[in-house]
């Protein structure tokens, strides 16, 4: 538990996660004094069995993305994503996610909620406050695979009059300003011209 939860505060996605990315002598001192209270707290309760349901749900979670994470990225066809094993497919990854999720709720329903209620919390935090990383999420990669189908489905069949809107391209020229080694472009107006051509429902790409 110290190494994972040093492994997440070196990540930087959760600020106020960073002092404990320290270790001292290859030790993640910071994190342990951390995990110990928690356990401590746990142990006080002095019911052990309420915070195992709990526990177990935060693993299956764990579990579950995982899959989804896998299923996704072979979906998606991602170029970095080269998996080992020879029989694997993304049905078997989509079957854990089902299988963590069910028996999640089989065990504790309850317990699942406050689990998932507490996941989305801390994926909305780091979404809102974390640090933006270079590995890339996969909602972005599935927004782009729906946009690359989208653009396809476009172009098999003429569109008809009353469906039909214009798609601008517009080549424009821009000056530098050598004060402070900007640019801009030399006529800005265009852009109010191109927005009402378009009229707000069309594609407009703008090369400089």
């Amino acid at each position: 538990a110290p190494r994972l939860l040093q492994a997440v505060a070196k990540d930087d996605l959760i600020p106020i996660l960073s002092p404990f990315a320290k270790s001292y002598r290859g030790e993640p001192v910071p994190a342990l004094f951390l995990t110990l209270f928690i356990c401590e707290c746990g142990i006080l309760i002095a019911d052990l069995d309420k915070l195992t349901a709990l526990l177990s749900m935060f693993f299956l979670l764990c579990y579950g993305f995982v899959n989804l994470a896998c299923a996704l990225q072979t979906i998606l066809k991602a170029p970095s994503w080269r998996p080992r094993f020879r029989f694997y497919h993304w049905i078997l990854s989509l079957m854990g996610v089902l299988l963590c999720i069910s028996i999640m709720f089989i065990a504790s329903w309850y317990f699942a909620l406050v689990a998932m209620v507490i996941a989305i919390v801390i994926y909305k935090f780091i979404e809102y406050k974390g640090a933006e990383k270079e590995w890339g999420d996969g909602i972005r990669g599935l927004s782009m695979s729906a946009a690359r189908y989208a653009l396809f489905r476009v172009d098999e069949a003429p569109p008809h009059t009353k469906n039909w809107r214009p798609q601008l391209l517009a080549f424009l020229n821009v000056q530098r300003n050598d004060e402070d080694e900007s640019y801009a472009l030399r006529h800005p107006r265009v852009l109010n011209f191109l927005y009402q051509l378009k009229a707000g429902i069309s594609i407009l790409s703008i090369n400089a």
